[in-house]
């Protein structure tokens, strides 16, 4: 009896790793898969001509980072459809329920504009952050690193599909998959305080980068109570479009910007993000809040 229920736990706990593993990599996946035909068919038409013309070394003379610049987008949005439609046909060929996973619940529209505004104020103190742990000469190579991987990828992009891609649909997608699929399946199976902390961990780390994964895990973090004591996705996703679409804004206009206007901003930002954070928690004090599910039962 003792061996027959130790193998059921033993399988239990695989059939979580498995969903686990398979649904926090599915978008890395989706955009490591599709960056390489994209990459494929823009050296293809960007070099035919020269090759065409007896250059033998066209190919090689096609920069891999004006590459990465000119297929990012196309391949966020084909990642994006991809791994919502694959995350969807999986549930359907094992008979689970997917929609009813990702807490689509109503909320009210004052609740979904404060935590808009909440995750929009964060990019200047967590930008902040960044230049003081640089300045303190913590992790210099790791944030050098970062600042010139996001600034070889960001620059030159179309600003409204910047706006369209970045600032909505990922954001969208990465809560549908983080705080919709991992951590219903995290909260299932773990104590509600470790599903929060391991589905932001999972979060931190689909990054791939120490500096961007350690804040992600922090809002996370954030992201993960908001869901917890609202019973809705639509917070995290106001409030992780407001992060993203703030640091597109900020990316493409920092140079224009003022010094009065750059006070300006910093000191709302300090005072708006605790302020409308503190507002989310007192809102929803007496609203029902996810609980671990009692069933205990994986893959439900």
């Amino acid at each position: 009896m003792r061996g027959a229920l130790m193998k059921e736990n033993i399988k239990k706990f695989f059939k979580v790793l498995i969903y686990l593993i398979v649904f926090s990599s599915l978008y890395l996946i989706m955009q490591i898969t599709v960056t390489f035909p994209y990459a494929f068919f823009y050296m293809f038409f960007k070099a035919g001509a020269k090759s065409m013309s007896g250059d033998p070394n066209a190919f090689l003379s096609v920069n891999p980072q004006e590459i990465m610049q000119s297929v990012l987008m196309p391949v966020l949005l084909s990642a994006i459809i991809m791994t919502f439609g694959i995350a969807w046909l999986i549930h359907v060929l094992f008979r689970k329920n997917f929609f009813e996973r990702l807490y689509f619940n109503k909320t009210t529209v004052s609740l979904a504009l404060i935590s808009f505004v909440a995750g929009f104020s964060l990019q200047i103190p967590i930008g902040d952050i960044i230049s003081f742990v640089e300045k303190a000469r913590i992790m210099p190579d790791a944030i050098q690193k970062y600042s010139e991987m996001m600034e070889s990828i960001m620059s030159g992009q179309n600003f409204i599909l910047e706006i369209l891609l970045t600032g909505i649909l990922v954001p969208i997608i990465e809560e549908i998959m983080y705080r919709g699929l991992v951590f219903d399946q995290l909260r299932k199976n773990l104590p509600l305080s470790l599903a929060l902390i391991f589905q932001a961990l999972i979060f931190g780390l689909i990054h791939l980068n120490m500096v961007q994964g350690t804040y992600a895990f922090m809002i996370g973090i954030l992201l993960g109570v908001a869901l917890i004591r609202s019973r809705s996705i639509i917070l995290p996703i106001a409030i992780h479009m407001g992060t993203n679409l703030s640091g597109v804004i900020l990316s493409k206009f920092q140079n224009e910007i003022g010094n009065t206007a750059e006070m300006i901003m910093r000191i709302s930002s300090y005072v708006l993000a605790p302020v409308c954070i503190v507002l989310i928690f007192i809102i929803t004090i007496n609203k029902p809040h996810i609980t671990k599910n009692k069933t205990n039962n994986a893959l439900e």
